[in-house]
């Protein structure tokens, strides 16, 4: 009887002293000063909050039915419904220890830690980045927190978040004091050559709009400047050094941005891939892309319409990429060698972006390379693209290289031509002037009969308007050159002005005694010649043509006139 009182004592007595975790399912983090870097995903367990009025109090006096994370990686998908992570650690040394949790998803509105001792809390931590940022344990663009672990002791904290229906995905990274600082100095520095090379091209960008006033340039500068406050957003500086104090800014316009982000890659491609060159099934497609993204964009601003920012986001993104990447690959098939630009872009944002989408479903582990797939893919994706406007503007430059080199020769054309004309000029002033002068003085030294008076008066009037029109033709010349020639336009009779020019030309030839026939041919009739043109400038080509035909024909023949070649052109 002792003896059996005796063992049911030991049994009761080693139950009592028996830690939680001897009887629970429940494992336990051990530390361990020869580790850095701990996998605390064995370790962690969750309960999914469909409430949504679960405390940090009733977890501790009720038991609630937490479910292992060792396949589910914490990364619980699209959900309002609030998460709570728990996890222990076990100091077994004989020496206070500290150890730092790391949440890399700066994403995530409400984050509530919890240290507790003995079924009590004993710190707790408020923030997110629906909070003020001075609300963090530790100052980070990250969710950091401080677990200090006394000696001989098993801790216990607890993690809530709650993503108000975007992913709720938690990917957590347990790091001595020496390994945080080493890890995340070096992730500074990989991030800061990145954010430096998205200033570099967007400053550059606004030189090449300035410089060359594109709206191409414009488009893209405004991209750009979209894509680096996402990623800002993405990485946790934004909340950090641009809008702290902003809660609603800093916790929900990642949607607004990416949306307006998109609207100006779209026309970005619009311009660069010449869309408007397409058939016109594409155009509208395109254009849709265009205004459904533009007015989801601005409607994400206001809160109410928030979810459906998010949920036009995440259709909106895939379709626009890969029909963007399916309009490169129809510019490399005909030949355009600057779509190679696009395609490549749009390639590494869909590689980025699928990495991303694996990693929220599960299928990768939460790593360094899957936590910043989506941010790297995107600077490829800007950078590539800067090389497709660097080559624009290079091509643009050789462009209007070439165009000075053709207006410089059409210059240099157009001074010899010039020359040749005044040379001839001289003649063709000379002559007339003699006439008149010679005729004149002949007038006032010698006495002539009437008759003879009128013919000199009539060489004199025909040389004087030979010279004005010759003046004319000069005066035209200038105007041309200069860009001032006006030209005024009206209805008229072509058959009665050839037939005005015909009598006109045919009575200098029979005062010339010219032995030349002169005949006008007809393409219309009646009112069906009359034409919108300018009247007086005919005139003056049709003159000069029949000139320099009376000029250089000595005998013969001499036609002219106009045929119809169809409904709106005529041939002369």
């Amino acid at each position: 009887m002792k003896v059996a009182v005796r063992i049911n004592l030991l049994i009761l007595l080693t139950i009592i002293l028996m830690p939680s975790e001897a009887f629970s399912n429940q494992k336990t983090l051990h530390f361990n000063d020869t580790i850095d870097k701990y996998s605390i995903y064995d370790y962690t367990y969750y309960y999914e909050d469909t409430s949504k009025n679960v405390t940090i109090d009733s977890i501790l006096d009720s038991h609630y039915n937490f479910n292992s994370t060792e396949d589910q990686r914490l990364n619980f998908g699209f959900t309002e419904n609030p998460f709570w992570i728990k996890f222990s650690i076990k100091n077994p040394t004989q020496k206070k220890k500290t150890l730092y949790l790391i949440l890399a998803n700066p994403d995530l509105n409400f984050i509530d830690f919890y240290e507790t001792s003995d079924d009590s809390v004993i710190k707790s931590v408020h923030t997110g980045q629906a909070r003020d940022f001075e609300a963090r344990d530790i100052k980070n663009r990250n969710f950091v927190f401080e677990l200090p672990l006394k000696p001989n002791k098993t801790h216990t904290f607890y993690l809530r978040s709650q993503n108000n229906g975007d992913a709720n995905f938690l990917p957590l990274f347990l790091y001595n004091f020496s390994t945080y600082l080493h890890i995340d100095s070096n992730l500074l520095w990989f991030k800061g050559i990145i954010f430096g090379l998205c200033l570099f091209m967007i400053l550059y960008n606004l030189f090449l709009f300035i410089k060359i006033n594109q709206r191409i340039y414009l488009y893209y500068f405004f991209y750009l400047i979209f894509g680096t406050i996402i990623l800002l957003l993405l990485n946790g500086f934004a909340s950090q050094y641009l809008w702290n104090a902003n809660l609603w800014r800093a916790a929900n316009s990642i949607p607004v941005f990416m949306l307006l982000g998109l609207f100006f890659l779209l026309l970005f491609s619009k311009n660069f891939l010449s869309v408007r060159k397409f058939n016109q099934k594409i155009r509208f497609i395109f254009d849709l892309l265009l205004y459904f993204t533009f007015i989801l964009g601005v409607l994400s601003i206001h809160k109410d319409f928030f979810i459906y920012g998010v949920y036009g986001l995440s259709i909106l993104t895939p379709i626009i990429f890969i029909f963007c990447l399916f309009l490169s690959v129809k510019r490399i098939r005909q030949n355009e060698k600057p779509a190679f630009y696009l395609f490549g872009a749009f390639s590494l944002t869909i590689i980025g972006f699928l990495i991303h989408i694996s990693r929220d479903a599960g299928f990768l582990p939460p790593n360094h390379i899957t936590l910043n797939a989506l941010s790297v893919g995107f600077i490829g994706e800007m950078f590539v693209l800067s090389l497709a406007v660097i080559d624009r503007f290079q091509r643009e430059q050789k462009r209007i290289q070439n165009q000075l080199i053709k207006a410089k020769e059409k210059a240099q054309e157009s001074d010899r031509l010039k020359s040749t004309f005044l040379a001839n000029m001289d003649h063709e002033i000379r002559t007339p002037m003699n006439s008149i002068i010679g005729f004149t003085e002949l007038l006032e030294r010698i006495k002539v009969d009437d008759q003879k008076k009128d013919q000199y008066t009539t060489i004199i009037k025909n040389q004087g308007r030979h010279l004005i029109n010759l003046i004319n033709d000069v005066l035209d010349l200038a105007k041309i050159e200069a860009g001032i020639l006006n030209m005024h336009s009206h209805h008229f009779t072509l058959n009665n002005l050839l037939h005005e020019i015909y009598i006109k030309t045919k009575h200098n030839l029979e005062e010339e005694n010219a032995d030349i026939e002169l005949y006008a041919h007809y393409g219309l009739e009646g009112r069906d010649s009359i034409i919108i043109a300018d009247k007086a400038r005919l005139r003056q080509i049709i003159n000069n043509l029949l000139s320099n035909a009376v000029k250089f024909t000595e005998m013969g023949m001499i036609n002219f006139g106009y045929k119809k070649y169809n409904a709106r052109t005529l041939l002369f």
